[in-house]
């Protein structure tokens, strides 16, 4: 009783609290120190699984999606179409004269043509939709939204209007590109992602051959477009091979010299080996 009655203990007992205090704080600023530096490590960490996502799922240049996410997404709506028993458009695009914008102004300004295609194709489709760069000037686009034939037609000519639009580059010159649009159905010309490109492939290529910023049907109108392909193209490169030959074995007595080489080229396939 005498030391709770005596003025030195609650001294002593005030510098005691008040150091457990002051230690006490301490620590919780340390531990506020700790908590703050860990949660901006766990947002670096948040920011690079991001980046690392985006550039293993996206085209660097324009945003897109790539090849590997184009595929997951078809993969997607594949399962949709199939649970629902409706069908899906793919259209493939190329650009046309793109290489002379290249070698003329450069790459700098290339890659400003193809950004500026790329906003443009997104800003026509729906958000559902996707679209994907395959690299160079190739894109790909996954439209769920459209299951009539007319509608995917309008749909490739907007396409055609819009990427055929004037570009400015940084220079202030004005440039502009073209394009041929092919595209397919699922599932009724094929039934995987190869398949599609493949018949997509067909109609745009045979319109840049004859140098048109047009939509092209591909083989859209047989059910197994991409496995015809396949089929025949090989009997008509045989075909094409017989043909030579025995032009050659004629050669000295008709025609003289024939190179086959020349012919087949000249209807724009490679000879077979």
């Amino acid at each position: 009783m005498q030391l709770l009655s005596s003025p030195y203990f609650y001294a002593a007992l005030a510098c005691l609290l008040a150091l457990l205090a002051g230690y006490w704080g301490l620590q919780l600023r340390r531990l506020t120190s700790k908590y703050a530096r860990l949660k901006k490590y766990l947002l670096k960490l948040k920011d690079a699984e991001r980046n690392l996502r985006k550039s293993a799922f996206q085209d660097p240049l324009t945003g897109l999606a790539n090849r590997l996410l184009l595929m997951d997404r078809f993969e997607v709506a594949m399962r949709h179409a199939r649970r629902s028993r409706k069908k899906f458009a793919v259209l493939m695009l190329d650009l046309n004269k793109f290489k002379a914008i290249n070698d003329t102004y450069g790459h700098a300004a290339g890659d400003k043509v193809l950004v500026t295609v790329a906003q443009r194709l997104v800003s026509i489709v729906r958000e559902s939709d996707t679209v994907a760069r395959l690299g160079g000037d190739e894109f790909v686009l996954i439209v769920e939204s459209i299951a009539e034939r007319s509608q995917l037609e309008a749909l490739g000519h907007k396409l055609v209007d819009v990427v055929s639009q004037s570009v400015t580059l940084d220079s202030g010159e004005t440039v502009a590109v073209g394009t041929s649009v092919g595209f397919a159905w699922y599932p009724r010309d094929g039934d995987n992602l190869h398949d599609i490109l493949d018949v997509a492939d067909i109609g745009y290529v045979h319109l840049q051959r004859i140098g048109l910023d047009a939509v092209g049907l591909g083989l859209q109108h047989h059910p197994k477009g991409s496995q015809l392909l396949r089929k025949r193209i090989p009997a008509f490169c045989r075909l094409c091979r017989g043909f030579c030959g025995c032009l050659n074995r004629l050669g000295p007595l008709l025609l003289g010299h024939f190179d086959q080489t020349k012919l087949v080229r000249s209807i724009g396939l490679r000879p077979l080996e």
